[in-house]
């Protein structure tokens, strides 16, 4: 099991600027004459919201009968299973207690934000966890989303996974069926034998 906390994820603003274009947004119209400044400014104050941490845990066998039962094979629709990386990435309180306070607007350019960040970061930890398949002479399959900012993707027990992991770590519970905080990612990577392939 590994602990990630605060670490540092690169901004892109391009992403982020194409995806705020895409939802409609005219970035000139927002933030005036000096539309990139004020732009970058803005993306910066966000950021300060965000204090993203991380943990994962590479399960082998014996655990993920332990954690999801003798069923596990069909519930991960895979024949060869010899690990599965869990993986939980949150950003956080402050960023929620953000977009709280702001209008429509600026609340579609901080989602916006908020999803390149997410998935730099989610990025960031596969490469992590793929060298650590690599050197076992395995590869990371793509990720598998569990839960993401508040949307619920499976029936798997998330539970069960959040304390698998020792989310509490990284201040992540499950407090009334809902994940806290609100803006965290759930996901799983698959590692393939280069030999079975």
């Amino acid at each position: 099991m590994a602990k990630i906390k605060n670490f540092k994820i690169p901004v892109y603003y391009y992403d982020i600027q194409r995806r705020i274009k895409k939802s409609g947004i005219n970035l000139n119209n927002l933030f005036g004459e000096n539309t990139e400044t004020n732009f970058k400014e803005f993306v910066s104050n966000i950021i300060s919201q965000i204090n993203p941490s991380a943990i994962y845990d590479n399960i082998e066998l014996k655990q993920l009968e332990k954690v999801f039962g003798e069923n596990y094979k069909e519930i991960f629709k895979a024949k060869d299973i010899d690990v599965i990386s869990f993986s939980v990435i949150t950003f956080g309180n402050e960023i929620e207690k953000k977009v709280l306070e702001i209008n429509n607007t600026e609340s579609v350019i901080v989602k916006s934000i908020i999803d390149v960040h997410f998935n730099t970061a989610v990025k960031f930890l596969m490469d992590a966890i793929a060298e650590e398949a690599k050197k076992e002479n395995y590869i990371l399959s793509e990720p598998e989303f569990l839960y993401i900012n508040g949307e619920f993707k499976t029936d798997l027990p998330l539970k069960n996974i959040l304390e698998q992991l020792e989310s509490n770590k990284i201040m992540v519970e499950m407090v009334d069926d809902k994940v806290i905080p609100l803006y965290t990612q759930i996901f799983y990577n698959i590692w393939s034998s280069k030999k079975k392939r």
